[in-house]
């Protein structure tokens, strides 16, 4: 239903008067498929961050899905760094399980103090 999660991704924006973002992932479905739609939400997320909004924990999520194994531990460590309090979460989040068994990820989890859940 990838078709659908696109679309619906496009009406969301519209609806937050985001019209010229709507019109980037209907572009990017037409291009390349949800693939690209996450590859621009990615890159649109980057963008947002460096002007100083949103976290290196919704990049991780956005690089995790695109199962970008380095860039999702990268921003991982940084939102453990800012201390992003969403991170108590992050054993329980689906699309994290492939990074489970990686040493960074696991320090993460042990410098937090959470126990091991991988």
């Amino acid at each position: 239903m990838e078709r659908e999660a696109a679309r619906e991704m496009e009406i969301c924006l519209q609806l937050q008067g985001e019209k010229a973002s709507a019109i980037a992932v209907r572009q990017a479905y037409a291009r390349g498929g949800m693939n690209a739609v996450l590859e621009w939400e990615l890159n649109d997320r980057r963008k947002m961050y460096h002007k100083g909004y949103g976290s290196p924990l919704g990049l991780a999520a956005d690089a995790a899905v695109l199962k970008r194994k380095e860039e999702t531990l990268r921003y991982l460590e940084q939102a453990y760094a800012e201390r992003d309090l969403r991170l108590v979460h992050i054993q329980y989040l689906p699309y994290l399980d492939f990074v489970h068994n990686d040493p960074r990820y696991q320090a993460v989890v042990k410098k937090m103090g959470l126990p091991p859940e991988f």
